[in-house]
């Protein structure tokens, strides 16, 4: 165990060497990928993560986990078998995506609010891309079909569903009873939660912001680079495209939308890359966790397996809809207000599945 430790230590440091000699034999590309990165970041992350990430600082600290697991805990975490103080940090995730899970996940378990096995099952359920990535960027952006979007996001919650129904918590004590807030709350004033709630967006929003740069350059360095692409070796470019979303899921996405493939195997793929979520953003994820000695190759694992449970359900509903008569296209002509109640409609729907099931299970003893 010891060798290959070292051995991996070895390959890691040659990698960076590599990288670094790039970085100073074609400054070029290094310069033009974090620049696109920096752009991308003050463009589209920072604006929308920075406000939502001061919004919902100020929800934990006016105790809004209580709020939500009395309003929506009922609904949304007894069927996947969690604590309803967990609510608040689905909800969270579902509307807000990467990285909001991991890091209010990891607010509660440092609150105590949660156990460890609940934590780390929390943290694959409330781990998923935001409505706006996948409706905006992807769907109307990149594939321009909105059909697809529909698609892909709700093949995307059912997976997150589906896998904290797979899930099972252990030994988790704060199920059996009602939630209990073992910390002592104390609400504070709104200059004070307000400023630290500002400090604590600014810190993430920047901690994000570096992966998104860092990453953008890594990507730039191996579309330039004829060492490290294997792209003109391919027949065509699947591949390559599909790899990239493994390392960055919009430079990814972005490839894989532009080429001439079956429509059936790009939402395949794209739905794998969206659950997944890529390299990049597991290491946000990483970073919020790593001081609690949660396992990043289990985490990985299980991404894994969302990404196939996601790209199967979406060729399923891609089929059920094109074959249908009455397709999700129906709704590409309707105005924006008409698309929104459309979406409110789906996903409540959708996080009605686990309550569905529970039933089922209760009434015909099942487990």
């Amino acid at each position: 165990m010891h060798y290959s430790s070292k051995r991996n230590n070895k390959i890691f440091i040659l990698i960076l060497s590599f990288l670094i000699l790039n970085i100073i034999i074609f400054p070029k590309p290094c310069m033009d990928g974090s620049l696109k990165g920096l752009k991308l970041f003050i463009q589209a992350v920072f604006p929308c993560l920075f406000p939502f990430l001061v919004l919902c600082n100020l929800i934990i600290a006016f105790n809004g986990i209580e709020l939500y697991a009395k309003l929506l805990g009922p609904i949304l975490c007894k069927p996947l078998n969690l604590p309803t103080s967990c609510s608040v940090v689905i909800l969270l995730s579902f509307l807000c995506g990467y990285p909001m899970g991991a890091k209010y996940t990891s607010d509660l378990y440092e609150k105590k609010i949660i156990d460890f096995n609940t934590a780390e099952k929390l943290l694959n359920i409330a781990s998923n891309a935001s409505p706006l990535f996948i409706m905006g960027t992807i769907s109307m952006a990149m594939l321009n079909n909105k059909r697809l979007g529909y698609i892909l996001l709700i093949s995307n919650y059912i997976s997150c569903i589906l896998m904290g129904i797979i899930l099972k918590t252990k030994n988790n004590l704060d199920i059996k009873n009602k939630t209990k807030f073992k910390h002592n709350f104390q609400t504070p004033t709104f200059s004070k939660a307000f400023s630290s709630s500002i400090e604590d967006a600014l810190n993430i929003s920047i901690l994000v912001g570096g992966f998104v740069i860092f990453f953008s350059m890594i990507t730039e360095i191996i579309r330039s680079n004829t060492i490290l692409s294997i792209a003109p070796h391919l027949k065509n470019k699947t591949l390559f495209s599909f790899l990239l979303g493994l390392l960055e899921i919009t430079n990814g996405c972005h490839s894989i939308s532009s080429m001439v493939i079956p429509t059936e195997l790009k939402l395949i793929l794209i739905s794998f890359l969206i659950s997944f979520s890529g390299l990049c953003i597991i290491l946000q994820v990483y970073a919020f966790l790593y001081k609690y000695n949660f396992s990043i190759k289990k985490y990985v694992r299980r991404k894994f397996l969302q990404g196939i449970l996601a790209a199967v359900i979406s060729l399923g509903l891609y089929t059920i809809s094109t074959n249908s008569r009455f397709s999700f296209a129906q709704y590409s002509s309707n105005n924006y207000n008409i698309n929104f109640s459309i979406y409110i409609i789906i996903v409540s729907l959708i996080l009605l599945i686990p309550l569905v099931y529970t039933k089922i299970k209760k009434l015909f003893n099942i487990l």
